[in-house]
């Protein structure tokens, strides 16, 4: 295996490992710890459950889409990855009131939840695909434009 695969292969193991990592860094903040303990399991196996599912159904495919336009840099893979994880976070809080049996109009009619829910998967979709860039060595510079093919003759 070429040791750039190798790179990415690492990375997708371990990027994932973020958003329990920001979710731990914001209790510390709060609260002088990372988790409480009834709430710390869950979190983290939560987390790292949707983690890995957003990174191998969107974030894989994302990355493989940049890199074949040839436009995959550090950027733009942190934008779309916020973009994703803002989008995979209002998902997952749809399924689950739906797996609850809450009615989506008690907690999703003024948007304010969509909003808070969107903001917070988005910055944990951002330091995902940051940590998988730094991981995968992924530069800060886009990967060049794509040349013109070579005209038929």
């Amino acid at each position: 295996m070429p040791l750039k695969a190798l790179r990415y292969v690492i990375a997708a193991i371990v990027a994932p490992w973020a958003a329990p990592a920001i979710f731990a860094l914001e209790g510390l903040i709060k609260n002088g710890k990372a988790f409480s303990y009834n709430e710390g399991p869950w979190i983290v196996v939560v987390s790292i459950l949707v983690s890995y599912i957003a990174l191998f159904f969107i974030g894989v495919p994302l990355v493989l889409f940049l890199r074949h336009r040839r436009i995959l840099s550090a950027p733009i893979l942190v934008v779309t990855g916020a973009v994703s994880g803002g989008l995979v976070i209002c998902i997952f809080f749809i399924v689950f009131a739906l797996s609850l049996g809450t009615p989506l109009a008690l907690g999703f009619a003024d948007g304010s939840a969509n909003a808070r829910g969107f903001i917070v998967g988005a910055v944990l979709g951002g330091c995902v695909a940051f940590a998988f860039a730094l991981i995968a060595g992924i530069t800060w510079r886009s990967t060049g434009t794509r040349k013109p093919s070579a005209p038929v003759s």
